[in-house]
């Protein structure tokens, strides 16, 4: 099945909200969704407000967010972090308010997308009485790591089938394995109805255990 990253906006590091404007489009392709909540960060442009209560209003924030495009109860939302490697300490509390607030106090679970070295680990380290907390439930991970660098055409014809466990965090859920940051990615492929070659600029490719990334488990991913 084909997903697509969603951002739930506007978040306080991504304030485009053209993708919630397009959420009733891919219901309407019943396509997996990732939806995406570009939080505080540390490095880059954005919002750098790091704090524990912060956190709180984010995880509060994007569950209102998710709500707003009708995402079902139990859908996973991901809560974008930036830097890669370990984070610093109040980074830590800022990422672990926002997994409580949405994964203990709302209607949804989280996740977080993140680099598959050691922000990972980090992260799940830091979140045992959460997960505790929601009775058990995992946080899951979506862990960026490229296999290659530099410009790149792929045709989805021949591109090979890949697995999370590969990205190097065994517990990812979804791998981001190609990344058009780290030079331009052109996907192509033929129409399923006129067989006409398609093209795309500038895009990132994932792969996933689950079919729908927003319901590892299986359950509706909007409500209807």
């Amino acid at each position: 099945m084909t997903f697509a990253g969603l951002y739930l906006a506007p978040a306080p590091s991504h304030p485009d909200t053209s993708w919630m404007d397009a959420a009733t489009v891919l219901q309407s392709t019943n396509w997996g969704v990732l939806p995406i909540y570009v939080g505080q960060q540390v490095i880059g442009a954005g919002s750098h407000v790091v704090t524990e209560a912060q956190g709180r209003l984010d995880g509060l924030n994007a569950a209102g967010l998710a709500a707003d495009i009708r995402l079902a109860p139990q859908c996973v939302l991901y809560l974008d972090i930036e830097n890669g490697g370990l984070m610093p300490a109040d980074q830590v509390k800022y990422v672990k308010a926002w997994i409580r607030e949405v994964h203990v106090n709302s209607n949804y679970w989280a996740g977080v997308y993140c680099s598959r070295s050691q922000t990972a680990q980090q992260v799940i380290d830091n979140v045992g009485d959460v997960v505790s907390d929601a009775g058990g439930h995992s946080v899951e991970t979506w862990v960026y790591g490229p296999i290659d660098k530099g410009p790149s055409t792929i045709d989805l014809a021949s591109e090979p089938s890949r697995d999370p466990v590969g990205s190097g965090f065994s517990a990812a859920l979804v791998w981001q394995y190609r990344m058009s940051m780290n030079g331009p990615i052109d996907l192509k492929w033929a129409d399923s109805q006129t067989g006409a070659q398609r093209q795309l600029g500038y895009v990132d490719l994932n792969c996933s255990s689950v079919s729908d990334p927003a319901r590892p488990d299986g359950g509706p991913t909007w409500v209807t």
